[in-house]
């Protein structure tokens, strides 16, 4: 399925269009437990806090709510797959401007008129060595101009070459590891997407302890 969802600025209620398929999200950050054998009842004490400190850590590295980056730095930020719960980082790259042309196999029909692609770049890095394998990450919102939101093209298939949505190989298993998605963003005429905002608060129960992740309330933004 995907849903076609006009911006703000051109329409006084959002239109939604619905069409078969679905997003296919396993989204989940988790902290790995690094565990030593232990010959001693002191060492085992000391290995037992270990992840208590990992977590802490964990939350230090979590990027704060209303933060505002440069295209090409990173926002990490929590995650949850399959039960698993973690990290990720998230990084906007480049934001590309597309022809109106490009949307016909989308088929939007007359509901696209007078509005132009723009192809928002990501690369999703695993920060916390988590299973992640498959998952991939929702949709991100495009800003124009003035700050207001970009209208979006949501659940659009890998198929769609400029810009398919992208998932974790098998290898998204260790830290470090990446894979490359895409989020199509639509300005209407007269207007551009300039930026880009993670304003999701579907993971925020995979933030460590303590940690504050209401991104819905505090967007990160990129510029």
């Amino acid at each position: 399925m995907f849903r076609w969802i006009l911006p703000a600025a051109a329409v006084a209620g959002a239109l939604v269009l619905s069409a078969c398929g679905g997003d296919a999200e396993s989204t989940a950050p988790a902290t790995t437990e690094a565990t030593e054998t232990s010959a001693t009842a002191e060492t085992t004490t000391e290995e037992s806090a270990a992840p208590s400190e990992s977590a802490s850590a964990g939350a230090a590295e979590l990027t704060p709510q209303g933060t505002a980056l440069a295209m090409g730095e990173k926002a990490v930020v929590p995650f949850h797959a399959s039960g698993e719960k973690g990290l990720v980082g998230v990084t906007i790259t480049k934001i590309d401007k597309g022809a109106p042309a490009d949307l016909a196999p989308l088929k939007l029909g007359a509901r696209a008129d007078g509005y132009t692609p723009y192809y928002i770049r990501i690369t999703v890095s695993n920060e916390s060595g988590t299973d992640f394998a498959g998952s991939s990450i929702v949709t991100l919102d495009g800003l124009l101009a003035d700050g207001s939101d970009a209208g979006g093209v949501y659940s659009v298939p890998s198929s769609f070459t400029p810009c398919g949505k992208g998932s974790a190989g098998d290898d998204f298993v260790t830290a470090g590891t990446t894979y490359e998605t895409c989020s199509l963003a639509l300005a209407p005429e007269g207007t551009e997407v300039t930026g880009v905002a993670y304003d999701i608060d579907t993971y925020d129960d995979a933030a460590p302890a303590g940690a504050k992740a209401d991104y819905a309330a505090e967007p990160i933004t990129w510029k």
